[in-house]
């Protein structure tokens, strides 16, 4: 029977399937989300947690500070009292009146706490204490701030470096380049050159095909008159015999 009421009331509005098929509480799935989300938050905003870090060290180093010095000292209990400047008021009796407060002591009422506070016992050693670990970790903050303003200035420095090296490089270049001729303006002068060339063979060419065609019976080796040629067109290769 116990089972039963059990089941009736896990009904399946208060059940549902996670990401592995299970059937789990509905409060439990949300609880497992939340924490999903904080996961995510903290993993995919690091720098915001990387300040909410700081922060937090700060106010407790600044709330250590402020009880150190409360306990050397005791004028002021809270923040807010120092903040203000509002102190414990306290009555400092003469030396004539001790004896009439002795008496009238089973007289008077219940202290207060401003009493109970202004007469408390020395705690300058825990205040000493708390100060002395308020320093170590301001020391150990002002170490990780020095070595992470190092590490700023040396990428600042190295992009510095970079850039005054590529400023050298263009420079160089470009003296080089006022120097010697570019590739660019080798290139189009020898095909210049090239295409000049071309177009005098092939002048040239017509010109000598145009006398050879004047003497055509002339040998190309011995400048006599060919006899008997193996070939009618004078290319040079075919001589007479």
């Amino acid at each position: 029977e116990k089972n039963k009421n059990i089941s009736t009331r896990l009904t399946t509005k208060n059940l549902v399937r996670n990401k592995q098929g299970q059937w789990i509480p509905n409060t439990y799935l949300q609880q497992q989300q939340q924490q999903d989300q904080t996961i995510t938050n903290a993993t995919t905003n690091p720098t915001n947690s990387y300040q909410n870090d700081k922060i937090t060290k700060l106010l407790r180093w600044i709330i250590k500070l402020h009880l150190s010095l409360f306990y050397i000292n005791g004028k002021y209990p809270t923040i807010a009292h120092r903040l203000v400047g509002c102190t414990i008021a306290t009555k400092q009796n003469s030396d004539d009146d001790k004896s009439s407060d002795t008496a009238l002591l089973s007289s008077l009422p219940a202290p207060t706490t401003s009493t109970i506070v202004a007469n408390r016992p020395s705690y300058t050693t825990i205040g000493m204490l708390i100060a002395l670990q308020a320093s170590a970790s301001l020391i150990k903050t002002t170490f990780q701030y020095m070595i992470e303003f190092m590490y700023v200035l040396q990428r600042i420095r190295t992009r510095w470096r970079k850039e005054k090296e590529e400023q050298r490089r263009k420079a160089y270049t470009t003296s080089i380049e006022q120097c010697v001729p570019s590739v660019e303006e080798e290139y189009f002068s020898t095909n210049k050159t090239e295409g000049e060339k071309q177009q005098q063979q092939s002048i040239t060419y017509v010109t000598s095909t145009t006398n050879t065609n004047a003497t055509t019976t002339q040998c190309g080796i011995c400048m006599n008159e060919r006899l008997h040629p193996s070939a009618p067109i004078a290319c040079g290769h075919v001589f007479c015999w």
